[in-house]
């Protein structure tokens, strides 16, 4: 399979989250390399970070929280390889 060596990542807050000031971040890593991450206070979104990881697998996640200290996180595995 043929992928693009660039990959993007962008957290956006929808719901509960959306439009209050709170952490959120955005995180990508491509395997063997360092973790590039926007991590801030945001009303809306945080990023785009991106990476170049072309014949590499790349591990993205992101957090979002509602300011009073509930929030969800995620990180995927290894993906996108090629």
């Amino acid at each position: 399979m043929n992928h693009p060596s660039t990959n993007c990542v962008v957290t956006w807050k929808a719901g509960k989250y959306q439009g209050r000031l709170s952490t959120t971040g955005a995180s990508i890593q491509k395997q063997g390399g360092g973790r590039i991450d926007d991590t801030d206070f945001y009303k809306i979104y945080a990023g785009p970070v991106k990476v170049s990881a072309k014949g590499t697998c790349v591990s993205w996640g992101g957090v979002a929280s509602n300011g009073a200290g509930a929030g969800d996180s995620w990180q995927s595995g290894w993906t996108r390889c090629g």
